[in-house]
């Protein structure tokens, strides 16, 4: 589980401790009252089976952990990212400055989601000004 999906497990007196998850994005953390879902799911959800269908399964449950839903209650724990901070502009801090730039960095979608429009350009800073 280590090597392929940066999830470490380790052996505490007998007794079995998470001691790492997956990071996807430096400086973004995922809500970890979602955590004891996050792992109930991956014992249960993920096909450990069969081995293409135990990645595709592995990263559906992680991406759900590290995502926000709109769901009743806290999604974003001040204590564990902003101490006391305004957490509305905290988030939109993590939004912009940790979030988009990855996405801008890393995401290389197919060519075919410009002809479809699956991803449209909005603006172009530069043209804007």
């Amino acid at each position: 589980l280590e090597e392929y999906f940066s999830l470490e497990l380790e052996m505490i007196e007998g007794s079995l401790y998470l001691t790492g998850i997956p990071m996807l994005l430096d400086n973004f953390c995922p809500w970890f009252g979602g955590l004891p879902l996050y792992i109930v799911r991956l014992a249960t959800e993920v096909n450990w089976e069969d081995e293409k269908e135990c990645f595709e399964t592995f990263a559906r449950e992680t991406a759900q952990f590290y995502s926000c839903k709109e769901t009743p209650g806290v999604r974003y724990d001040t204590g564990q990212h902003a101490a006391g901070s305004d957490t509305c502009a905290d988030w939109r801090h993590v939004i912009e400055h940790v979030v988009c730039p990855a996405i801008r960095k890393y995401l290389l979608p197919p060519k075919q989601c410009l002809s479809d429009r699956t991803l449209v350009q909005l603006a172009n800073l530069p043209d804007l000004y």
